[in-house]
């Protein structure tokens, strides 16, 4: 495994186009005409989202390319374009029927800049629309992924921070998409091999270790829609006319035990890593790259600060983006940790106490989600409690299945050096 860093534009986000073409041909058939919430959702991703991205890994690339990437103006396309004349009208609402949407348009939606090429030659000609935008994004990404090396830390951080906001507005529309008729995308769980939803195993036994004989004892079973309505027939319809609903032919269940190989570890130093602040939804992401098996990984990791009130009166004397582990050892409050869109088995917290006097404690909770697509099932709690004494530390772990959250709560006389985690 290779070290980890913070960039976040070496990632596959292949599946992100597929979805994205998915969604927009949906669009051009009309399918969301009716659906004004969706719309304005992907109009916020396509005409701000991603034209910012957009023009923020232009502006790297030009800088790593001799330019002076300071500039707020790029030489190029817009060289070409008349715009002494733009009043830039951005305060208008644009009327839908009888009702006015909650988007703000202006001058710039008069001008077609899709086929603009910034004089890169990376913009993606194959489509139009803003899956080809981000299909050009993408391009741009592969390059400076290539040439990381002579990219700033600050410029890395300023990508991870267009690019966030972009995921996360994916994910709302992916979210939005999910409680309708609508199947553009491919279901997250099978993108990062989550487990699945229709299987439950349950392993008992002994390692043999303190005089116990040594074995495991296997439970299995099958949940939410293929158990509620399917039972395996082994060869019973191999014969039969037409297969429905979950019947197969060679109806089987193979179950196998591997051993534990190529571990993926997630890990965060609070005191030394970074992460993207947005103080406005009190929310933190840090994003960890590694190269495991020659193959890139990168996932993100969000802080969720739940006190509000806490949060901003804080901000006043400790600054979260420039003090950003200061701020996290005086935060006293419920903080929720996510490995986004994957699932974990294990967490470790390392706690520490500083050499004062007195005991401090760490609650944390985890929140597992039952193997089902039942959504109205709650989610299995996994609740611990560490106490420290003065000058001691103490890396404290989480199992279970599933951990899709990890609600915690520190004293004021302790404070979190790092997080680990294993998907």
């Amino acid at each position: 495994m290779s070290g980890t860093n913070s960039y976040d534009f070496c990632a596959n986000y292949s599946y992100i186009y597929d979805c994205l073409l998915g969604i927009q041909n949906l669009e051009e058939n009309g399918d969301f005409s009716g659906d004004n919430e969706l719309l304005k959702l992907i109009r916020i991703l396509e005409n701000d989202l991603l034209k910012k991205l957009f023009l923020l890994t232009v502006k790297t690339l030009t800088g790593i390319d001799g330019g002076d990437s300071t500039q707020t103006y790029l030489g190029g396309d817009f060289d070409d374009r008349e715009f002494e004349n733009t009043k830039f009208h951005v305060g208008y609402l644009l009327p839908v029927g009888d009702r006015e949407d909650e988007i703000l348009f202006g001058d710039f939606f008069d001008k077609d800049f899709l086929v603009s090429d910034y004089y890169m030659g990376l913009m993606d000609t194959s489509g139009t629309g803003y899956s080809a935008t981000f299909k050009s994004i993408l391009n741009l990404f592969g390059i400076l992924c290539d040439r990381e090396a002579e990219i700033a830390d600050g410029n890395k951080v300023a990508i991870d921070a267009a690019l966030i906001p972009v995921l996360d507005a994916f994910e709302v529309i992916q979210e939005y998409l999910s409680k309708t008729s609508f199947r553009p995308c491919t279901p997250t769980d099978d993108i990062f091999l989550n487990n699945t939803n229709g299987v439950y195993l349950q392993v008992a036994g002994s390692d043999g270790t303190k005089g116990i004989a040594k074995g495991l004892h296997l439970r299995w079973n099958l949940v939410g829609q293929l158990g509620a309505n399917h039972i395996p027939k082994g060869t019973f319809d191999n014969e039969a006319g037409q297969l429905t609903g979950f019947n197969r032919a060679n109806d089987f269940v193979h179950i196998f035990r591997t051993p534990y190989q190529n571990r993926v570890g997630i890990s965060v130093d609070f005191e030394n890593d970074k992460p993207i602040v947005d103080s406005g939804s009190k929310r933190w992401t840090y994003v960890v790259s590694q190269s495991i098996n020659d193959k890139k990984i990168t996932s993100r990791i969000r802080l969720t600060f739940r006190n509000s009130d806490l949060y901003n009166q804080l901000a006043i004397s400790v600054r979260p983006e420039v003090n950003c582990f200061g701020f996290l050892k005086a935060y006293n409050d419920i903080i929720d940790v996510q490995v986004l869109d994957k699932k974990s088995f294990t967490a470790s917290f390392d706690f520490r106490k500083p050499l004062t006097t007195g005991t401090a404690r760490l609650k944390l909770e985890a929140w597992c989600i039952p193997n089902t697509d039942d959504e109205t099932i709650e989610p299995l709690k996994v609740r611990k409690t560490v106490s420290l004494n003065a000058g001691t530390n103490i890396t404290e772990t989480l199992k279970a299945d599933n951990i899709q959250l990890i609600r915690l709560k520190k004293s004021p006389d302790g404070y979190l050096k790092s997080f680990y985690a294993e998907t």
